[in-house]
């Protein structure tokens, strides 16, 4: 609900987060990734924007250039909690966690629900 609040009150089209903690299961090591360009990760969006413009069909960043030229409001919830992405040598775009938005964070940082989830608490 949290997500889809704000697109049924009208106050967005799309919502997402700009900071979001991501796993590197094979390194045992996590992330919180804090976007200093408007993109926004694990997106929720209204019809009316989706039809405004719907995903074009690429492998990598199709929800970035979906962002920028979709007609609609964004509204950023900055919850990295929202979701856990994965680092894993399938994802579609390459992720470089060497750059300064990539923190390191100590794997028992990630919410209690993944760890639980992934036997790691």
């Amino acid at each position: 609900m949290l997500q889809v609040e704000p697109i049924l009150n009208g106050e967005a089209d799309f919502t997402g987060t700009s900071e979001i903690f991501y796993f590197d299961a094979f390194h045992a090591k996590a992330f919180h990734f804090v976007n200093s360009t408007s993109w926004l990760g694990g997106l929720a969006f209204s019809r009316e924007a989706w039809e405004s413009r719907a995903f074009e069909d690429k492998s990598c960043g199709v929800d970035s250039k979906w962002q920028n030229q979709v007609k609609g409001r964004a509204l950023d919830l900055k919850m990295p909690s929202l979701f856990v992405a994965g680092i894993h040598h399938h994802n579609t775009c390459p992720k470089q966690t060497g750059g300064s938005q990539w923190n390191p964070i100590e794997v028992s940082a990630l919410p209690q629900e993944f760890l639980e989830t992934m036997a790691l608490a």
